[in-house]
């Protein structure tokens, strides 16, 4: 009886058989073990330990001289691929398979059992992750068979202990990847599972294209922000708040809204006019201030007219006729407007004397009680009511009701006038 008929539960002779002997025997074995993938066979030949063995090693990881001299060791590409050169006929007949991985993927047929086999072999650390990337003879590493041999599900166990795309990009001696293999067959089955887990040799420019589309959602994102904000912002339309400044634009309604007021007051206060006669004028110079001013100061009576004011302050009125307005009197008999009393109309000067100086009377300023002259009494002559009052008190009435939010009620500082 030879050596190849022994089984691994019979005992050994150890002074009549070599090591070599024994070892090859066990490789031929396990040889057509992996081909068929038998698994009940490929356990009894790696889990063997004949005595004849010096060592306990794991013999079936040495299929081919040149393996051996490396330490008994699965030969990574980082290793061999460079600097082995392969000279050497495969120890089992000149075959392509220099390890038993090798002749697990290589050999066509028996794909689910195979799968099977290299399941068992992983588990049980008779191989490791960085045993599934070596390569043959010819540079091919397991990926590089099961293409070639048609063993999608083998593929797939091996694909699982391959994240990454881990020996994509590795090509044997021919320059041909896993993938280039698949297309030559045409192996759909193994290509699809390649592609599925990203091992089309394309994971840099995923990674790119994953980096892109983050930059493109960002801007995405941003844009609708922007957009979200614009439709929040109001728009006064195409008017501005000063001279020369372009449309002003309030982000929320409670802005726009203070700055009508502010408007309002400005105007109301430098013309003279109640808040509604303000408003009504700024409006239709399109809140243009200085435009709505100059309207004013060149014929107050037109603009008001024009602004859709029917009923003109009197003050408006007398200070026309003051002027001696034959021509105004006749502009408002052509208008047809009517007179109608200033807001406020408690005023201490007679209708139709009103003088630039303050009357004896009321020569002291009713909140500082300062005299009255024509250097700190200017302003006051622009107030409906003519109530003489010093203008610094003016100014700091105007600010405080303007810093309280009250910017309708700012006329006058006097006791009983608004």
């Amino acid at each position: 009886m030879t050596l190849r008929f022994l089984t691994p539960h019979l005992p050994w002779h150890h002074t009549s058989v070599s090591e070599d002997a024994v070892r090859y025997d066990l490789q031929l074995r396990l040889k057509h073990a992996l081909e068929r993938g038998d698994l009940e066979e490929v356990q009894a030949c790696v889990e063997v330990r004949p005595r004849v063995f010096a060592k306990p090693a794991k013999w079936y990881k040495v299929f081919t001289p040149w393996a051996k001299k490396n330490n008994e060791r699965w030969l990574s590409v980082g290793v061999n691929a460079k600097n082995f050169v392969y000279d050497e006929q495969d120890l089992l007949g000149g075959e392509k398979f220099s390890l038993p991985i090798h002749c697990l993927c290589g050999s066509p047929g028996f794909d689910s059992q195979k799968a099977g086999v290299l399941l068992y072999l992983l588990a049980t650390g008779f191989l490791d992750d960085e045993d599934l990337l070596v390569v043959d003879s010819s540079l091919n590493t397991p990926l590089h068979l099961c293409c070639s041999c048609a063993l999608p599900e083998t593929l797939r166990a091996l694909l699982k202990r391959l994240p990454d795309g881990r020996g994509q990009r590795w090509r044997n001696i021919d320059g041909k990847t896993p993938v280039d293999l698949a297309v030559e067959m045409p192996n759909l089955s193994c290509l699809r599972l390649l592609s599925w887990t990203n091992l089309t040799g394309l994971d840099e420019t995923r990674r790119k294209f994953d980096r892109v589309a983050d930059t493109l959602e960002e801007q995405q994102q941003d844009s609708q922000l922007e957009q979200k904000s614009r439709r929040k912002m109001a728009y006064l339309g195409s008017w501005s708040m000063g001279a020369g400044s372009s449309a002003v634009i309030q982000e929320n309604d409670d802005d726009r809204i203070l700055e009508v007021q502010r408007l309002t007051a400005e105007l109301s206060l430098y013309c003279g006019l109640s808040s509604a006669d303000a408003d009504n004028l700024l409006k239709y110079h399109r809140y243009e201030i200085d435009e709505a001013t100059k309207a004013f100061e060149e014929d107050p009576i037109k603009a008001l007219q024009d602004a859709g004011v029917s009923k003109i302050p009197k003050y408006l009125l007398d200070e026309a006729k003051e002027r001696g307005g034959q021509q105004s009197g006749k502009n408002l008999s052509r208008w047809g407007v009517s007179s109608v009393e200033a807001p406020t109309t408690d005023t201490s000067v007679e209708e139709g004397k009103i003088s630039n100086t303050p009357s004896p009377a009321l020569a002291r300023c009713p909140v500082c009680f300062d005299d009255l002259t024509e250097d700190n009494a200017k302003c006051y002559k622009l107030l409906p009511c003519k109530h003489p009052v010093c203008d610094q008190c003016l100014t700091c009435h105007i600010k405080v009701r303007i810093e309280e939010g009250d910017a309708r009620l700012l006329v006058c500082p006097a006791e009983g006038c608004r």
